[in-house]
């Protein structure tokens, strides 16, 4: 193992061990409103968008 010392290398590294989640549950839990869980409305209020643009 080589020592990793750019933080960018480090990141894609960590990244590249985590278990990958089936698309459609990944976009389950994509849209938060707050950090409270059942919070604000749902993602149904997007209804099916071609694209998003996020700011934050």
């Amino acid at each position: 193992m080589t020592a990793v010392t750019d933080l960018t290398s480090y990141w894609d590294r960590y990244a590249g061990q985590l278990p990958t989640q089936p698309r459609e549950e990944a976009l389950k839990e994509a849209l938060r409103w707050c950090q409270y869980p059942e919070h604000g409305p749902g993602a149904e209020l997007l209804g099916i968008p071609a694209t998003a643009l996020e700011l934050g």
